[in-house]
């Protein structure tokens, strides 16, 4: 069922209280109903911090609600206890969690019901066969509906007690999603997918009546959604198929006039298994996700069930919960990552196709990245050496306030009446991506004259951020859409056109020796060099070749791969993925691939023409050619 958000004027200290999260360590971030408090998930070694949090908006407090200490302690359990998955009862008073042992999917999943009041001690309501996949309050907070992979679908009450309705429905891989309640809480939809069941049934309580409302195939699935008013549509379902995906979707509506079923084909979308279906409060508009291929991710989608047409909502950032609406503008709103609240006008043209090259950029000084880096909550960012911190007070002070006049005037920063700040969340979302990455990688370039092209690229979960440090010393943050658009910025960035291979053989030097000759081979020359070359036992016309490649080099180019903690990765034969420089010659060009032996770094040189240097880079970076 949607939530109708009408008192927007919550947004803004709601946005100001996220802005202060750590999105890697705060796994999930669940909104109340009435958006005064937020649940959060965090994930930390120190079980005693790890686990259920709450944030009060209003009196901006944060702090501990139930955590991994506390749920270990009451099961017993030798190791730490995970929690996961909170979800809110209608009316805002309680919270149900599951928590389980060992890596996901792990074992031993339980389900927890504590009230939403700090102190509250949490009561566990049921104890899962299997693995705990899905839980969803009845609007009445009577019950809860509970996917047990090991017992199917569980009505699950608050005084603890349980039954098993369906032994065959909401197995493995289905979620929440599927699963909504109807008539305010006396009819569950579910999902079933068993052989000669399967399609969306209907459960009527208290009775424990089941009946077939759809019938599917195995590989399809239909995702239910309730209607608040009931006017015209009593509820709807979105149908798709898990396995061919580009087949598109299928929006059916059920009248609350007991009319024909109405449908509305969507044939150009590609469906997401994983979406919720949310309607407004009269049914005339339906949100969900469609998948973007050529973006890699997921977006917003809205139908207009009066107007029978359907279109994509623009969104900067990823969208990681759709959360209600609001009717005047109407708007979607939606949780994004890193974690801001997000209106999207429901009324606005589709979203226009992004240009085949970059599609942004956005230019920050060191003391603007800086700032922002600072107002997300601090980090390092690889190549950015410096900080305010690192100055008197005095200075720090004008450093920070002539920075933040400046990201006002380029419209980064907008200041609220209060006098707090507001990053605008397309430049939040690429400066949180450059601080906190799952991988970084620095590329760079120099040509015959010494000038260098040097850049970062770091990779988050669902974006793409290359961060290049101009000659001017300027930061240019660009989102790239996905890795066959980072494959083509690096074969520009190194101009691998067609190039050769170089003349000669792979041969293998330590890099001690090696950077030696390369200093010969600049103060000295070529032929020097190469004798030096041949006594390490590289062939003579390979020497020569390769020498003549360090004395007059055309450009030198190499990829280095950083580690969370913002360390090169050491080259090792466990990590032969560390890093390669590519050198080009007069003759053509040379992969250089470093390695250790027995604490040794070594280098492989091997003559290598643009296509196999290429090639190199995909294997590097674990990605495919895309193109």
């Amino acid at each position: 069922m949607s939530q109708k958000i009408s008192d927007t004027i919550q947004i803004t200290p709601l946005n100001h209280q996220l802005c202060k999260l750590n999105h890697v360590e705060c796994t999930e971030i669940v909104p109340a109903p009435n958006f005064s408090q937020v649940a959060v998930v965090r994930d930390l070694d120190d079980l005693a911090q790890s686990g259920l949090w709450l944030m009060l908006v209003a009196g901006q407090e944060f702090a501990p609600l139930v955590t991994s200490q506390i749920v270990t302690r009451l099961t017993r359990n030798a190791v730490g206890a995970i929690i996961a998955r909170p979800r809110w009862s209608a009316d805002g008073q309680w919270l149900a969690f599951a928590s389980y042992e060992g890596l996901p999917p792990g074992r031993g999943h339980r389900l927890w019901a504590v009230r939403a009041e700090a102190g509250s001690p949490p009561k566990l309501l049921y104890k899962g066969i299997d693995v705990i996949a899905a839980h969803l309050w009845s609007p009445d907070g009577a019950c809860l509906a509970v996917a047990d992979s090991g017992a199917g679908l569980v009505i699950v009450r608050p005084d603890g007690t349980s039954e098993v309705v369906d032994a065959e429905a909401m197995r493995y891989p289905l979620e929440e999603n599927v699963m909504t309640w109807l008539d305010g809480g006396q009819r569950l939809l579910y999902m079933n997918l068993a052989t000669d069941k399967a399609g969306l049934w209907s459960l009527a309580l208290p009775a424990g009546q089941k009946q077939q409302v759809v019938a599917l195939s195995q590989d399809e699935i239909m995702i239910p959604a309730d209607v608040n008013t009931k006017r015209q549509v009593a509820w709807g379902a979105l149908q798709g198929n898990m396995r061919q995906r580009e087949r598109g979707a299928v929006l059916y509506f059920w009248p609350a006039d007991g009319d024909k079923l109405k449908a509305i084909s969507l044939p150009n979308v590609e469906f997401d298994p994983a979406s919720h279906l949310l309607p407004n409060d009269d049914g005339s508009l339906w949100a969900f996700t469609v998948w973007r291929g050529r973006e890699g991710r997921c977006v917003p989608f809205v139908v207009d069930r009066p107007a029978r047409r359907g279109r994509v909502l623009s969104v900067t950032g990823v969208v990681t919960r759709m959360l209600g609406w609001s009717d005047a503008p109407r708007r979607l709103w939606v949780l994004l990552h890193p974690p801001q609240l997000a209106g999207l006008d429901a009324d606005q043209a589709t979203e226009p196709a992004l240009p085949e090259g970059e599609s942004f950029s956005v230019n920050l000084t060191p003391a603007e990245l800086i700032y922002l880096l600072e107002t997300l909550g601090g980090g390092a960012v690889v190549g950015l050496a410096t900080s305010f911190a690192e100055t008197v007070e005095d200075e720090a002070r004008q450093s920070r306030e002539e920075a933040k006049a400046a990201l006002v005037s380029k419209g980064y920063v907008a200041v609220l009446p209060d006098g707090r700040t507001q990053m605008a969340l397309t430049v939040a979302a690429l400066v949180q991506c450059c601080a906190s990455p799952q991988q970084t990688w620095t590329t760079t370039f120099e040509d015959a004259t010494g000038e260098r092209d040097v850049r970062h690229i770091h990779r988050a979960q669902n974006l793409i951020v290359e961060d290049a440090i101009l000659a001017s010393g300027l930061h240019r943050l660009t989102p790239l859409r996905n890795d066959a658009a980072v494959l083509k910025r690096i074969e520009q960035q190194m101009h691998l056109k067609r190039q050769p291979a170089a003349p000669g053989q792979p041969f293998v030097l330590p890099e001690e020796l090696l950077f030696r000759i390369k200093e010969i081979a600049e103060a000295v020359g070529e032929e020097t060099a190469a004798q030096y070359l041949v006594r390490a036992g590289v062939m003579e016309a390979t020497a020569a070749h390769f020498a003549q490649a360090l004395a007059q080099p055309v450009s030198n180019s190499s990829i280095s791969r950083w580690s969370a903690a913002g360390e090169e990765v050491a080259a090792s034969m466990e990590e032969i993925k560390a890093g390669i420089g590519i050198l080009e010659g007069a003759s053509g060009l040379w992969l250089l691939h470093p390695f250790a032996v027995e604490g040794t770094v070594r280098i492989k040189v091997s003559p290598a023409d643009a296509m196999t240097s290429l090639e190199q880079i995909i294997y590097l970076f674990g990605i495919v050619d895309q193109d």
